[in-house]
């Protein structure tokens, strides 16, 4: 059961199995993880445009790569701002894990902020386990303690635990549970990067459209630098409008043609 994310509402068991729901009539809170579902299709590291992470995605192909399977513990937490691509990485690492043959599990945990922290249990004896957007549950003390003993125990049998956050780890500190910070702060602490100057989201950009089979000259590229989303994902978003509009009317993407598109 490799490749997976959660999606709707059954406990899964280590053997695979699916659990009989789980009920708890003292809370109104679900206690049951959502369904897996297939990673998405660019879920791997070469549809990462990694120029100001180049370093950090060439340590994922030269050394973490080398050790999966290995069952030798390491972990990792990635720190990364709104829209910098957290996502994609963490599901990339969980398709370099299933490539490398081990059972992986992706799970956003801003996707279970109603449910009780003890969905958790048992997600330990997943090889390779990773936890995106942490920093929606991180400082509440029931999640605090369940990821606490969830790291435990993934360090025990050797398995590897990835986890983002879209804050600073410093910022949710002083919410934290002390020992589950410490915890936190033992692996390779990675800050994703995005674009800074104009040049450097022209380059994005230009790379982007070649992803999208699109051609665009420099002009456009440094005009929607200029002009556009400073974000990744609003970036990757406009892309795909322009993308999705220029082919309705068969039209080039140019500087008015996306004046046209966004009101610019």
């Amino acid at each position: 059961m490799s490749g997976l994310a959660w999606s709707a509402i059954r406990k899964w068991n280590s053997s695979g199995s699916p659990d009989m729901p789980i009920t708890h009539p003292q809370s109104s809170r679900p206690h049951q993880l959502p369904l897996q579902v297939s990673l998405p299709a660019d879920a791997h590291l070469d549809a990462l445009y990694a120029s100001p992470n180049a370093w950090f995605k060439a340590w994922l192909e030269e050394h973490w790569s080398q050790g999966l399977g290995d069952n030798q513990e390491s972990n990792l937490l990635l720190e990364a701002a709104p829209g910098a691509g957290l996502t994609h990485w963490l599901q990339a690492i969980c398709r370099q894990g299933e490539d490398a043959g081990l059972p992986v599990f992706y799970l956003n945990l801003a996707d279970l902020t109603d449910y009780e922290p003890d969905v958790l249990e048992g997600m330990a004896d997943m090889p390779l386990l990773c936890l995106d957007d942490a920093h929606r549950v991180l400082g509440q003390p029931g999640w605090d303690e369940a990821l606490f003993h969830l790291f435990n125990a993934q360090h025990d049998q050797g398995h590897r635990l990835v986890i983002g956050v879209q804050l600073p780890l410093s910022e949710l500190q002083a919410t934290m549970l002390p020992d589950l910070y410490s915890r936190l702060t033992w692996g390779l602490r990675v800050s994703l990067k995005l674009p800074q100057e104009d040049s450097d989201w022209e380059q994005a950009i230009a790379w982007l459209a070649r992803q999208r089979g699109l051609n665009i000259n420099q002009d456009t590229a440094h005009y929607l630098a200029v002009r556009g989303p400073r974000d990744w994902r609003g970036m990757a978003d406009l892309m795909a409008t322009l993308d999705t509009r220029a082919l309705a009317a068969k039209r080039r993407i140019t500087q008015p043609f996306i004046r046209e598109v966004t009101g610019w």
